[in-house]
């Protein structure tokens, strides 16, 4: 039952399928028999014996299979040329010498060859469809001789098989023309495109005469052997309208759509006669979408102004929404073909047609193993039909046959075995494109009986979405639904991981970079400077470190141009290799994490391959020895930064960020590579800090490994200190140094409440500026500036106690001499032997005796001289120093903030 059902399959050859309309009739010499009993000679050769310069031989073929057969050439024992039907290499064999040639044969498909041969320099030229093929011989000649004669060249012309033994091709073959000069390159070009269809002055086609065994002459009036049209309408039997647009797409054509009248013609022609078809086909016109609003199926917008609707059509309303065409009539009956449109339900069977714009090759991918020695991978529609079926022909022999018995599609072996097929049923789909399971039978090596192969027509570019049609590679995961099963979004992964990888094991490096250690760029932004505490020493930043590598154990899938759309899943990325780096200079040794905020992508760089064909997807295959892993996270760290505040607040602190590899070890297998240069987004002002610099280079850490140091330089804002302390302590020793013109007699106290006052402020200040500081040994900048505050004040009260001191023994020393009083009133008098004596008192007689008028005035002459220079001191003396001290203060801090001093 299996190959009966088969054996009665009704095959009808259609070679409009291909056809160039002219009224020109075309010759042909196709194959009957058996392969090795196919043969063609010249029936009477003629021509003179007269040496020849060299020759051309043109040809225009068309085969149905590639088994290895032989084509069109010469042989005799003085050259011997030929091609043979091999699959997938082609070897062109001149006299001793083959030539591997840089292109492939393709089954059911015209090209035209021109073999030219120079008996001068030995020069052979080979001319395909226009295109010169590369032969390799530019170097060296391949032979001269001098018995190249016209009459051995029409001796030894074969068609099919050379010798006995020996095996002819299967298909057409025709247009065959020799010269007796090899002709220029430009005319072969232009005579393989058909722009010369000049014959050959040796053999001439349309006057040869043929012995023919095999093969037989047939003449056509609609062929294209140069395809000179850009598309052709192909008929299809009965389906439903949706069906139809499905199956033209898998094969990679547009619907066949009544645009104008002369399409419209042509598909009329093409069913006329078909009885399957009922005199009426789809139009590739519907209004599905809006009402009364007929729109082409291919392009989605409405159609123009043709619309040969019947009487009273189009009436359905939402009940028929597409636009069938019916043919009332024939050249026969009408002179003319006659048709209308109807508006009928899309769920009603009519024939439809594709645009072809060229027989695509179809590939049955999934093919493995035993599978490949009995069926072929690659395949065309046929222009022979099985049932109401194209044939899907295989390059070297297998066939895909419909049984419209029992709906089955067949798969039958190109190694002629009946006993070996394939089959596979479906109750939907016209023919079996897309990912579909067979069934196995007899194949004696393959132990499953149902194994899944996918038949498509996309091409190396495409994906082969699981329904059979073909979206653009680039929209294969690109998180949108493109293929009408959605299958473009399905088991979206760009890894390839083999089963021997181990993702503990760093990778190896690269052959091309000639080092035997394997490299880690690393690329850093600086989003952020979150913390500088300098009493902790703790200096915090916010960045996103990204490290990038080579694994060449891995393969990619499918690489976009931008990375990010490259990702790698959280479950992908423990299963491979991921570098973890140490940040040095943390309390704890923190290293990089892999977790669920950091994003693995592929960044692509290198050219991709084409997977194999026994793989069900196709998809692009990229090497990971030339495309690259990157990880990225964002930190947040605090480091130890050493404060230097020795020059406070005119310091420039240095705070690094420090990277090396986790262990010691590792050195010895990876080598860290710093970025050119380390990119932010700081704002130039951070806390009381503006960023002077920031860059990175390698140093040696104490360990002896090589580490990456990104360098923050940070130069502080002193306005802040300014306004702060420096101002303010400036006016409190100015309030303070304005009590140096207080009276002193009279405001002592307050002077002294004052002075005190602007020291237990001053105090204080410096008291909180040293806990806003870290302890350290050394004398900051800033504590001498507070501590010549201090001194001010200090001195002031110095200087006003020396002052009140000597001012009051002043007073105390004239308070202590006598009184000077009233003759009349103060003094007493003693009449003494009739003479007035004035009697003084004992203290004042006393005194008088022990200072005399000179020392008091030197006395008072130093006192005036002291109070002179401690009132110079502190009216000048004070605001000099002050001032001095002032400028030298802050010339040299200037000096040290902009790195000219210190």
């Amino acid at each position: 039952m299996r190959m009966q059902a088969v054996s009665r399959v009704f095959i009808l050859v259609l070679f409009s399928s291909a056809v160039l309309y002219t009224n020109q009739s075309i010759r042909l010499i196709s194959s009957t028999g058996l392969k090795n009993e196919r043969w063609g000679r010249l029936r009477n050769p003629k021509g003179n014996s007269d040496p020849i310069s060299g020759f051309t031989l043109c040809h225009r073929s068309r085969y149905t299979v590639l088994d290895g057969s032989f084509t069109v050439g010469f042989a005799n024992e003085f050259i011997k040329t030929y091609l043979r039907t091999f699959y997938p290499d082609i070897f062109f064999s001149f006299e001793k010498t083959s030539f591997l040639l840089p292109f492939r044969w393709e089954i059911l498909s015209w090209t035209s060859l021109c073999l030219s041969f120079s008996n001068v320099t030995g020069k052979i030229v080979l001319v395909r469809d226009g295109i010169n093929i590369d032969i390799g011989n530019k170097e060296s000649p391949v032979f001269i001789s001098s018995k190249l004669t016209r009459a051995n060249l029409l001796a030894n012309l074969r068609i099919g098989q050379f010798n006995p033994g020996s095996s002819g091709f299967s298909g057409s073959v025709g247009d065959i023309n020799v010269w007796d000069r090899p002709l220029y390159t430009s005319y072969m070009r232009r005579w393989t495109k058909c722009d010369n269809p000049e014959e050959g002055n040796v053999l001439a086609w349309n006057s040869s005469q043929w012995n023919l065994s095999g093969y037989q002459e047939e003449y056509y009036n609609e062929v294209d052997l140069c395809q000179t049209r850009s598309h052709h309408l192909l008929p299809f039997y009965p389906a439903e309208y949706s069906t139809a647009v499905q199956t033209c797409r898998h094969f990679n054509a547009l619907a066949g759509v009544c645009q104008n009248k002369e399409t419209q013609t042509e598909m009329v022609q093409k069913v006329y006669n078909k009885s399957l078809c009922e005199l009426a086909f789809w139009c590739g016109i519907d209004d599905q979408e809006e009402e009364g609003v007929l729109k082409d199926i291919n392009i989605g917008s409405e159609i123009g102004t043709f619309r040969p609707f019947g009487t009273g059509e189009p009436n359905g309303l939402r009940q028929e929404n597409c636009v069938e065409s019916r043919i009332t009539g024939g050249p026969k009956e009408r002179g003319a073909y006659s048709y209308y449109w109807n508006d009928a339900r899309c769920d009603i069977k009519r024939c439809f047609f594709c645009q072809m714009a060229k027989n695509h090759v179809i590939k049955l991918r999934g093919l493995t193993g035993c599978e490949l020695s009995f069926f072929d991978t690659q395949y065309k529609r046929s222009d022979e039909l099985s049932g109401n079926r194209y044939i899907i022909s295989g390059f070297t022999g297998s066939k895909i046959l419909y049984n419209e018995t029992s709906n089955t599609w067949i798969l039958l072996s190109k190694t002629g075995d009946s006993e070996v097929y394939a089959t596979f049923q479906h109750l939907s789909l016209i023919y079996p494109f897309g990912k579909q399971n067979w069934k196995m039978h007899n194949t004696n090596c393959l132990e499953e009986t149902t194994v899944t192969f996918h038949l498509t027509v996309c091409d190396e570019n495409s994906f082969n979405c699981n329904d059979g049609t073909c979206v653009s590679m680039e929209k294969r995961c690109n998180l949108e639904m493109d293929c009408p099963d959605r299958s473009d979004e399905m088991d979206c992964t760009f890894l390839d991981i083999p089963r021997w990888y181990l993702p503990d094991i760093i990778p190896p490096p690269l052959k091309k970079e000639k080092t035997n250690k394997s490299q880690i760029e690393m690329n850093i932004f600086i989003m952020k400077i979150l913390a500088i505490d300098i009493v902790n020493l703790a200096f915090e930043t916010q960045f996103r470190l990204t490290m990038s590598w080579f694994d060449s154990r891995l393969s990619f899938k499918n690489l976009k141009e931008d990375q990010f759309k490259n990702w790698v899943t959280q479950n992908e990325s423990k299963s491979i290799w991921v570098p973890t780096i140490k940040f040095q200079n943390t309390k704890s040794l923190l290293t990089t994490v892999k977790d669920d905020k950091a994003y693995i992508t592929i960044q692509r760089f290198g050219n991709h391959t084409v997977n194999s064909v026994e793989l069900l997807e196709n998809y692009f295959k990229f090497t990971g020895e030339d495309n690259k892993l990157s990880v990225s996270r964002n930190y947040d760290v605090v480091f130890i930064c050493d404060y230097n505040l020795r020059w406070y607040p005119f310091d420039t602190q240095n705070c690094t960020m420090n990277l090396t590899l986790v262990k010691e070890e590792d050195g010895h297998f990876l080598d860290l590579i710093k970025p050119g240069e380390v990119t932010h987004s700081i704002p130039e002002e951070v806390f009381q800090y503006f960023i002077q610099k920031i860059y990175v280079n390698y140093e040696t850490s104490e360990d002896g490994m090589r580490r990456i140091v990104v360098r923050f330089e940070l130069g502080r804002m002193i306005l802040s200190q300014i306004m702060t302390i420096y101002v303010p302590t400036f006016l409190i020793m100015i309030v303070s140094y304005l009590t140096t013109f207080f009276n002193n007699s009279k405001w002592f106290g307050h002077i002294i409440t004052i002075n005190l006052t602007a020291m237990l402020v001053l105090t204080t200040m410096l008291t909180s500026i040293s806990d806003d500081l870290p302890k350290t040994a050394e004398v900051k900048y800033i504590d001498i500036w507070m501590l010549f505050s201090l001194f001010v004040p200090v001195m002031e009260i110095l200087l006003h106690t020396i002052e009140d001191h000597l001012k009051r023994r002043e007073k105390e020393s004239e308070d202590s001499r006598p009184p000077s009083r009233d003759r009349s009133n103060s003094d007493t008098w003693l009449s003494v032997n009739a003479k007035i004596v004035k009697v003084l008192p004992l203290e004042e007689s006393l005194h008088c005796e022990k200072e005399r008028p000179e020392q008091i005035r030197e006395k008072k002459d130093m006192t005036r001289w002291t109070l002179l220079y401690i009132e110079f001191i502190g009216n000048v003396v004070i605001l000099v120093v002050m001032m001095v001290f002032t400028t030298f203060y802050w010339v040299i801090g200037l000096l040290v903030k902009y790195n000219f001093y210190g």
